[in-house]
Formats: structure tokens, sequence, C-alpha cells
């Protein structure tokens, strides 16, 4: 694939050209792309499947990946036969890359089959229970296989059931199937990247040799933070009452101008002004939770409102708007959770077990975070006020806003959250989980919803209740990471985290905190945590050479019941010494007698005298000492006849 696509832009200056020559390549661009998104779906399906489903479907993988090679090689042959009617120079300057397109194939393919040490003791598991065929068939074998290599599978009927759904379902079927999903995620790329540019250093630089704030987009919050002389960051508190002072002179000029005339927005002061408010809107701009505000967090707040808001009608919503949206979808998915466990005993005979197995696999998590979310704290602020009726105004625009883009990528979706990247997907480029966290769980919940009520009557499809789960997990993952990495951030500013996990969100992250922070305490180690830092059998080998030597070399302790067989090993020590050249005699009665003089100083200072086997491995160094003195004289003779 790689070569292709150089081979491919070896032909980049023909797209400027007009004739026949750019219609064909264009034709075949369209082509390429096509097969580059079968071969992304392929990729994106095989790194979505557990490790002990890639390691038993091996075999039909390769098959794929040899059929990709095939179509790519032969679009190769096609683009070069392009290159060879548009300039032979060309052709001259590509020829060693598209000569090596056999090797890249080669590589691919024995890395598809290079096996690590756990796969090996998977693959002799697999051979020792009869081969693949055996254990897909048993599904404590496949637990077994999964353990081997590293990736337990929990022992729940759930995870069981989507295992062997990955296993027996056609393999082709799931790769259509998730063509809607990767799609999905190619179209996100895109503003992804205009994300980044529009982030990137050298944009920032320029706009900073201005003065930090012409970084900041929105031109009212522009004008504060130049008015501040802020730089970089500011406290979140800070930054909340400055706008709050921005804002209420530029209304009071308004009403001036207007003859006494209120500004449209002028509601909205009665939340920025409150004191109780603060927290809640420095939470929803500052993403890292560390007090302080950002020109990149500022921009991302601002740009994420819906078209047509004020920078007031934002602040003022989540000020407390957003909680009272998000108590509602407290309420609808408890009441819903309750209306699933309600419904098992209607349903289907061959439909109660699986959907019984998804509420005991993810009821608990769901409870566990739309629970926490704090009861009505601000309903003693509730009044039939302007500024309470406006308030409520917004809040249903909003919600009719948030749900409709939420439906729209679900729907395109399928309703499917397959991966972390999907779901960052569905919450919105640039948008924090927990911003739209309960809106997302309402609506899939409503979807499973469906499911339960075709369940009473007819049969569900295998795989549906494994995809129903499977989206949950992925929410229950991303919630527990984003949780995580809020509690480095207050460990990292010494702040008291259990005050700041009851507070933050208004407490939707307190229960999952609470349970993660016995998780940390509970930690418990093993040889599991050095799995990864295994030696290879080489390595092993080499290591027990260097590190190893005889029991009874020198600081061993000799028991006494092998007294016997030391002596005779000692015996023959003196046997192979006395075959030893003249010379090797000469040098032995040498050591022997320096070994009699080293004995009673040895004896005197209580120390234990030396073996006649620590005597004979001594004398075989020494000699070993002199042939080596006399192989480095021979070689530096050598070395002077050459330098002759």
């Amino acid at each position: 694939m790689t070569t292709m696509l150089i081979v491919l832009a070896k032909l980049d200056d023909v797209f400027d050209e007009e004739g026949e020559l750019a219609g064909v390549l264009n034709r075949k661009l369209d082509d390429i792309v096509s097969l580059l998104n079968d071969f992304g779906n392929f990729c994106d399906v095989y790194y979505k499947h557990r490790t002990v489903v890639r390691f038993l479907r091996i075999s039909r993988y390769n098959i794929m990946l040899s059929d990709f090679a095939e179509v790519f090689t032969n679009t190769r042959h096609e683009l070069e036969a392009l290159i060879l009617n548009h300039t032979t120079l060309v052709i001259m300057q590509s020829a060693n890359t598209i000569n090596s397109i056999a090797r890249e194939v080669s590589e691919l393919t024995k890395f598809m089959n290079t096996q690590t040490a756990r796969e090996r003791d998977a693959q002799d598991l697999v051979k020792a229970k009869g081969g693949v065929e055996t254990i897909l068939k048993d599904s404590d074998l496949i637990c077994q296989v999964s353990t081997k290599l590293g990736d337990p599978i929990p022992p729940t009927a759930q995870t069981k059931r989507s295992i062997e759904y990955m296993l027996t379902e056609d393999l082709g079927r799931q790769i259509q199937d998730n063509q809607a999903l990767f799609l999905m995620k190619l179209q996100s790329v895109k503003e992804e990247l205009a994300e980044a540019i529009n982030k990137s250093t050298n944009t920032i630089l320029n706009r900073l040799d201005s003065g930090p704030h012409e970084v900041i987009n929105d031109p009212d919050i522009k004008e504060v933070w130049k008015d501040m002389k802020w730089r970089n960051t500011v406290k979140s508190r800070h930054f909340v009452s400055a706008v709050q002072y921005h804002f209420e002179r530029q209304f009071g000029r308004y009403m001036t101008s207007h003859e006494g005339k209120s500004h449209p927005d002028c509601w909205t002061l009665n939340y920025l002004s409150r004191i109780i408010f603060y927290p809640a809107i420095a939470d929803a701009i500052d993403e890292d939770s560390s007090g302080y505000i950002s020109l990149d967090e500022l921009n991302n707040f601002f740009d994420s409102r819906p078209k047509g808001w004020t920078v007031t009608q934002w602040l003022a919503y989540w000020a407390a708007g957003w909680y009272q949206d998000n108590l509602q979808y407290r309420d609808k998915i408890m009441a819903r959770l309750a209306v699933f466990e309600n419904s098992i005993d209607g349903l289907h005979p061959e439909n109660k077990g699986p959907l019984k197995d998804y509420l005991s696999e993810v009821s608990d998590n769901i409870k566990l975070i739309a629970g926490s979310l704090y009861g009505n704290i601000l309903e003693y602020f509730e009044t039939d006020s302007a500024e309470a009726v406006n308030l409520v105004s917004l809040r249903e625009k909003y919600v009719e806003h948030a749900t409709k883009e939420v439906e729209e990528r679900l729907d395109r979706a399928n309703y499917k959250i397959d991966d972390p990247h999907t779901l960052s997907l569905i919450v919105g480029v640039g948008s924090r989980l927990e911003s739209r966290l309960l809106c997302i769980m309402h609506r899939l919940l409503k979807r499973h919803h469906k499911m339960f009520d075709i369940a009473k009557d007819k049969p569900l499809q295998e795989g549906i209740t494994v995809s129903m789960v499977a989206s949950l997990q992925v929410i229950f993952d991303a919630f527990t990471k984003r949780t995580r990495s809020l509690m480095e951030s207050w460990r990292q500013q010494r702040l008291d985290a259990d005050l700041q996990a009851e507070w933050y969100a208004y407490g939707l992250f307190e229960d999952w905190y609470k349970r993660e922070k016995g998780i940390e305490s509970d930690d418990d180690y093993d040889e599991e945590d050095l799995s990864e830092e295994e030696a290879t059998d080489e390595e092993q080998e080499e290591l027990e050479e260097q590190t190893t030597r005889p029991p009874t070399e020198n600081g061993s302790v000799i028991d006494p019941a092998e007294e016997n067989d030391v002596d005779e090993t000692e015996d023959d020590v003196d046997a192979e010494a006395a075959c030893d050249s003249d010379d090797e005699n000469g040098d032995k009665d040498d050591i022997e007698d320096q070994d009699d003089e080293d004995e009673i100083p040895q004896k005197a200072n209580g120390t234990k005298p030396r073996s006649r086997y620590e005597r004979g491995v001594e004398q075989r160094l020494t000699r070993l000492e002199g042939r080596m003195d006399e192989l480095k004289d021979l070689m530096m003779k050598i070395l002077e006849r050459l330098d002759e």
C-alpha cells in the first residue's frame, strides 16, 4: 500500500494537466480512495477485537490481508502504466521504490504470523486441547486461551457471549456492518485537522506577537482580556468576575442610549452576578479543573455555543441551566432502568437470558453515574421571575439543539459506540465528556428501550445485546479515564480531592470517584505486572550463563551430607591436574606451596582455609591468564608486522 501511494505521488503534477491521462488518473483515484476506505475499515475491525479473537481467527485475517495486498499490487501496476505514458524519467526515479513492494507485503504477512512468548504458550494450549475448532465450541477453553494471551476475560455471561459472537459471526459481515462507523470517523478527521491547524503553534505565535488577547476568537471576551492585561492564563474566579463587570457596564450604556430600555440579555446578570454560580461557570470552561482558564480552553468553550447565542446567554446556561437539564436526564434514565428491570418476566423466552445479563452488566454503573448528581439544590432559586422564565426558554432551545446533534451522530453510527473515538465524535469535537454524557446515555437507553419492546414478542438477533453492552462499556471506560484525569489534576495541585469531587459538575463524578479511590488503595501487585518485561529464550540462556556458577564455588555452603561427593570431586580435579604438562606441574607446585603458606595466616585470622577444589580452580584461572597474556603478545607482534 505504501509503495502504491508513493507511485501515485509521482503523478501529482498530472492532476493539474488537461487531457486523457488526467481523466484516467482521476477515475483511478476514486478507486484508490474506495480501496483505502475498505482497508481502513478492515484495520478498524481488527483492532477492536479482543486479543483472543484476533489470535483464534488469524488464518481468516491473513487471507483477507493477502487479498488486500494483491489488490494494492495490481493498482500499483496500473499506476506504473500511467507513469510509463507520462514520462520515462519518473519511472527511473521511482524504480527502487516500486521494486520494494514484494518485500513490504512479505514483511506485513510475516508480522501477522510472528508469535510472542504468550502467543506460543496459547498455541501450545490450543494444540493440546484439540485445535481451534475444539476451542471455539467451549467458552471455558476460550477463557483459558485468553488468559494465556495476557487478556483475561471477566467471568460474566455477557462477556462470554460477546466473545463467542465475535468468533462465530462472519468476519465479512462484521466489516460490512462497521463501514458506517469507519466512514463517520474518517469524516471527523477533517474537523480535527482543521482544529489542529487553528491551534497550530505558528498561528498562535503570530497572534501572540500582538498580545495574548489576539488569540481569543470572541470580540467581547477579547476586550475583557485586553482591558485586564492578562497573559496566557487567569484564575477562573477572577475571569467570571471580570466578565460580569464588563457586561454590567455594557448593558448600562445600552440603557442610557435607549432611553432607559433594558438590554435583551440584562436578565443574565442575575446569574453572572451571584457568586453561588461562579464555580459552575468555572467548571464549564476549566477543562482540567486546575483553577485557571487558558486561552485554548476559552476558545473551546465559546466556540461550542449554539449559533446565534450571545456570550451572556451561554454563561447563564452553564451557571444553572446545564445542571437542571441533567436532573431531568437523570430522572428519565432511572425511570427507564426501572422499566427494563420490571419487563424481564414478560420477555420472549429466548430473550430473557441475554437481556437479564445486559442489565446485570450495565445497571449498577449507570446508576452510579446518574445517581451521583445532586438533588435539585437550586430549587429555592426557581421562581416565576422573568429571569427564571428566560432561563427555561434558553434550556429548551439548548436541549433541542443538543438532542438533535446527538441523535444525528448516534443514527450515523447505528447507535453503536465501538471505541472512545466514536464516543468523542458523538460528544462533539472539542467538547468534554461530561458536557453531554447524560444526554447521550438517555438517548442510548431510549434506543435500548425499543429493543426491550421488540423482545417481548420476537427473538432478537445474536449480537444485539452484545452491541448494547459494548456501547455503554465504552462510556464507562471513558468516564473512568476522565475521573482519573481529574483526580490527578487535584492531586498535583495539593487540593482536597474528596471535596473537589463532591462539588465538581454538581457531584456528577463523586460516586465514581469514591469507587476509583477504593480501587487505587486495593491494588495488588504480582508477576503479571512484569509480563511485558519477560526476556526471550536467548536472553534468558545468556543471562543464566553469565550469572550462574557451580554450587560448590567460593561463597557456597556445602552440606555435610554431601561431603563425600565433594571429596570425590576434589580427587577428580587432582587427577586431571596431574595429567597436565611438566611446565604446568611446575606451576602447580609453586601455587600449592604458596597455598600452604596462605593457610597459616588464614587459620590465625579465624577464616576457613581454602579447599583443594578451590585451589584447583584458582590454578586453572592462573594458567588461563598466562595463556591470554601470550595470546595478547602474539597479536601485538602481528599488528607490528602489518604496520611495517
